[in-house]
């Protein structure tokens, strides 16, 4: 669980209920649930959507997990010849649970977004945890933006690349503001409260007993 990203459990079983999850890596189907199972986020048995807290399951699941099979090459003025993630395999796929209107791809290559770059959102590579584990907020912020939007029927209005500055700024706007940017004023206040209870500081641990310590030797209160 080191190399497991800060707020992802939490990210997960925020957006879970309103969202379908899909998993895209650019390597094969057995690198992506050996790594899903490293940082504890996936149970390979599981067959039905479960309740959270039932019998000890994750209260969050995936719909599907795509690998690099499913990516093409196209070649781009700016890239070159590059791999990408077309989102019109899961549209064809997928139609009943994915359509354009409502689908946003999360990567921290932008390149993968060449064949439908209004669908794109580019997130901070998760890189040396052991030094930015304390200040890595990107998921915090993310489960922000994406329950304020949920109900929205459409997201092509959206400029994912401003979805930091929306959390800064829009999650605590009047409600007259909300209302004229297609939002509804009740989901917004509640992304803003899952935003905070995110934002507060962990509680201390206690400390770890001192081995060399003998407490037999400790001379006693006075």
């Amino acid at each position: 669980l080191q190399q497991k990203r800060p707020f992802l459990s939490e990210f997960l079983t925020a957006v879970y209920p309103h969202y379908n999850i899909v998993i895209w890596s650019a390597t094969g189907l057995k690198w992506i649930t050996t790594k899903l199972r490293e940082v504890g986020v996936y149970e390979p048995d599981r067959k039905a959507p479960i309740p959270p807290g039932t019998d000890g399951h994750l209260p969050f699941g995936f719909a599907c997990l795509v690998d690099k099979n499913a990516m093409i090459t196209v070649e781009s003025p700016k890239y070159g010849l590059v791999n990408c993630k077309p989102l019109g395999f899961l549209w064809g796929k997928f139609p009943d649970h994915c359509d354009p209107e409502r689908t946003i791809m999360f990567d921290d290559i932008r390149r993968n977004f060449l064949m439908n770059p209004k669908h794109g959102l580019r997130i901070k590579p998760c890189r040396d945890l052991p030094h930015t584990r304390e200040t890595d907020t990107e998921l915090r912020d993310l489960t922000a933006y994406l329950l304020a939007i949920h109900e929205m029927p459409s997201f092509s209005t959206l400029r994912h690349r401003k979805w930091k500055d929306f959390v800064r700024t829009i999650i605590s706007a009047p409600e007259d503001v909300l209302r004229e940017a297609g939002l509804d004023p009740t989901v917004v206040a509640n992304a803003h409260s899952v935003w905070r209870a995110l934002s507060r500081p962990a509680p201390p641990r206690d400390p770890a007993p001192d081995p060399t310590s003998d407490p037999a030797s400790d001379p006693p209160p006075p």
